[in-house]
């Protein structure tokens, strides 16, 4: 199986038009699922419970690769996850 079609496999809805995405919020790691509502082009994340989730209140941490155009539309923010090896120092010298 693709990486591709592993990625799709996460699909979750009937329609096809909600894509499971994992993201942090505080310190909890919660599953999401991205949704197209009917009225609108726009994508949401929101809860297994439906309700809509805020794209400032949380930090996406992995999803489908042909789900990152939609979620950028949405307003989530894509950050890349930063290398271990590239050496950073947020110190006044």
């Amino acid at each position: 199986m693709s990486a591709l079609r592993r990625s799709m496999a996460m699909v979750l809805s009937e329609s096809g038009r909600s894509i499971g995405v994992l993201v942090r919020c505080g310190y909890a790691v919660r599953p999401l699922i991205l949704h197209w509502p009917a009225e609108s082009a726009t994508a949401v994340l929101v809860d297994a419970a439906g309700a809509v989730i805020n794209p400032q209140t949380v930090t996406l941490m992995r999803w489908p690769v042909g789900a990152e155009s939609a979620l950028r539309r949405g307003g989530y923010q894509i950050a890349p996850y930063p290398d271990p090896a590239e050496p950073w120092c947020n110190c006044a010298d």
